[in-house]
């Protein structure tokens, strides 16, 4: 093979190199554009929101971690930071319980966090507040807490 032959095969591997570089670069940025970029961290929080002397245990985690029981008495948060998955499918859901003042059990396992549902609603700042007839979620573009989940309750 001679030297000018070698020359064309290794600048048309540099430029395939090249282009292929470029398509990754813009395929990454579609999807960090879509769902914020993967360094940004997330902060999710949990707040009793429920009423005074009124004590919320709740248990939270993800596929990939358990973040533990805490209980909450009233007007307290419990607050964790993380980052999106690479598949897009970062959740994290809670199971909670309280009983009410006339001693009804309430409980329930609420998915507290989903990327898909909550990157367009919240982004990076994701609170919860638990309350009496259920669980909201804060939306940016309404400026306030919205009704997400119900309460189920228990006999």
């Amino acid at each position: 093979m001679s030297d000018y032959s070698k020359s064309r095969v290794s600048s048309s591997s540099s430029n395939h190199a090249y282009v292929l570089g470029l398509l990754v670069m813009a395929l990454l940025v579609c999807e960090c554009s879509a769902y914020g970029a993967f360094w940004n961290a997330i902060h999710a929080s949990v707040k009793n929101d429920i009423s005074d002397k009124t004590v919320l245990t709740i248990h939270c985690k993800s596929k990939e971690d358990d973040l533990g029981e805490h209980r909450l008495a009233y007007g307290e948060s419990f607050a964790w930071n993380f980052h999106q998955n690479f598949m897009r499918s970062t959740m994290f859901w809670c199971f909670m319980w309280w009983r009410d003042s006339t001693g009804k059990y309430i409980q329930g396992s609420y998915e507290v966090y989903k990327l898909k549902r909550d990157w367009h609603n919240c982004h990076t700042q994701c609170p919860v507040s638990i309350r009496k007839d259920g669980i909201y979620a804060y939306y940016d573009e309404l400026k306030k807490f919205d009704l997400l989940f119900p309460w189920q309750k228990k006999q």
